[in-house]
């Protein structure tokens, strides 16, 4: 769960940067006023 700013939709694709650095794919899943929850995209290690 994390504050919304820009309004996002649902679906919406998203770069989440982690504390260490790394992005990682997500997809909002769900949105209730400033606050969106985010499901994270399994993605295979190069």
């Amino acid at each position: 769960m994390g504050n919304d700013p820009v309004g996002l939709e649902l679906g919406t694709s998203v770069q989440v940067r982690l504390e260490d650095g790394l992005l990682v794919p997500a997809r909002v899943k769900w949105t209730e006023g400033s606050l969106i929850g985010l499901a994270f995209i399994h993605t295979r290690d190069a």
